[in-house]
């Protein structure tokens, strides 16, 4: 059965200066790409006494979908010292090699428990979706402080998904030189992989650029000047990404309709009729 997954950091975890229920990680933030710190280092920060109050926590198995050529953090294990002893402890990774470090010494203690490991599986620009990965993580107690454990690791890469809140915008009917306009909003089921608009077809409609996120809304203006229907189509993409089936495309069909006020002809000439 699995249990509560409490783990997120990366790699390796390093002292702080006074005791803190949060994880840390080497050197002092939350990223997984700061150098790991030796063991030298670790020892001098707590006991060599044995610790024997500690709480180690390990698993649960870890299974996800996971976009293409993303990078993330898989939980591992955790573990807690409540006296002032400190525990040795380890983890070793066999498998697939996407997933990594291949193994980590870490040394707990109260100045930087809880102390929460996990392995990073990164994904190269190559594989698409369908692609599956195994590993298995081994969590050892050098000092026999908590019994060994192990947790299973299985990544499916995927494309990146997302959903639109509309598949079309009519703005119907608008003066010659009108500008108006509307709002689409895509939720993103991947942050890594966020949606954002790419393109539109006809250069009477122009939309705002976004920065994206798991929830990203663009705004999209039209205007023209010569009476008639004017088409387009609003392209939105996620993932850009090299393999085959690693980007995702979806559209928002747009329309407007130029008409002369006094029902005559407007000086220009006739629309044509995509907007081109």
């Amino acid at each position: 059965m699995r249990a509560r997954a409490l783990l997120v950091a990366a790699l390796l975890f390093g002292a702080a200066s006074c005791r803190s229920a949060a994880p840390q990680t080497a050197d002092g933030g939350g990223a997984t790409d700061g150098g790991l710190l030796d063991l030298t280092t670790l020892l001098t920060s707590c006991s060599n006494r044995r610790s024997t109050h500690v709480r180690g926590l390990i698993g649960p198995d870890v299974d996800v979908r996971i976009p293409c050529t993303t990078s993330t953090a898989l939980p591992l294990a955790t573990v807690d010292v409540e006296d002032d002893g400190s525990a040795l402890w380890s983890i070793s990774l066999t498998g697939d090699q996407v997933f990594g470090p291949r193994s980590s010494t870490f040394v707990a203690c109260q100045s930087n428990s809880p102390l929460l490991a996990t392995a990073v599986l990164g994904l190269p620009d190559t594989v698409g979706p369908g692609a599956t990965f195994d590993a298995v993580a081994t969590v050892s107690a050098e000092d026999g402080s908590f019994p060994t454990g192990q947790v299973n690791l299985h990544a499916e890469v995927v494309s990146p998904t997302f959903t639109l809140d509309r598949t079309s915008i009519d703005f119907g009917d608008v003066l010659p030189d009108q500008s108006v306009s509307a709002a689409a909003t895509a939720i993103s089921e991947f942050a890594q992989a966020p949606a954002a608009p790419a393109s539109i077809s006809s250069g009477f409609f122009h939309f705002d650029p976004t920065k994206g996120g798991s929830i990203a809304i663009a705004k999209v203006r039209f205007a023209a000047h010569a009476p008639g229907d004017y088409t387009a189509t609003w392209v939105w993409t996620a993932g850009l990404f090299l393999a085959p089936g690693c980007t995702t495309t979806k559209t928002i069909a747009l329309h407007a309709r130029v008409i002369a006020p006094d029902g005559g002809a407007i000086d220009g000439g006739d629309a044509s009729a995509d907007g081109d």
